[in-house]
């Protein structure tokens, strides 16, 4: 999945994309150029209208995508999902936090 040899911004741009795929993937709300319009400071809350239940499943599908099951209950944010991940960014180092752990 993710090339040891890759450089660490192009493992920063994959997380990115996937992040942008997954979260277009699960809005209400479909946009003409979701790569244009969805950046990292975008806030999670707003993109989602704050429904956790489009997040979740969001977040669940890139977590299964980056393989990553090695999750402790401090990192399944329960209840504070728009608190703990408030941005594209946030969720983005949190999943590049979770790779580089695991190889």
């Amino acid at each position: 999945i993710v090339n040891k040899q890759l450089g660490f911004q192009q493992l920063e741009f994959e997380i990115l994309l996937t992040v942008i795929r997954y979260v277009y993937a699960h809005m209400e709300e479909v946009l003409d150029d979701p790569i244009e319009t969805i950046h990292p400071k975008c806030q999670l809350d707003v993109l989602f209208k704050g429904n956790v239940q489009r997040f979740a499943y969001a977040f669940a599908e890139l977590l299964k995508y980056w393989e990553i099951t090695d999750l402790s209950w401090e990192d399944i944010p329960v209840n504070r999902e728009f608190e703990t991940f408030r941005t594209i960014e946030d969720l983005c180092l949190f999943l590049e936090r979770k790779i580089i752990e695991k190889q």
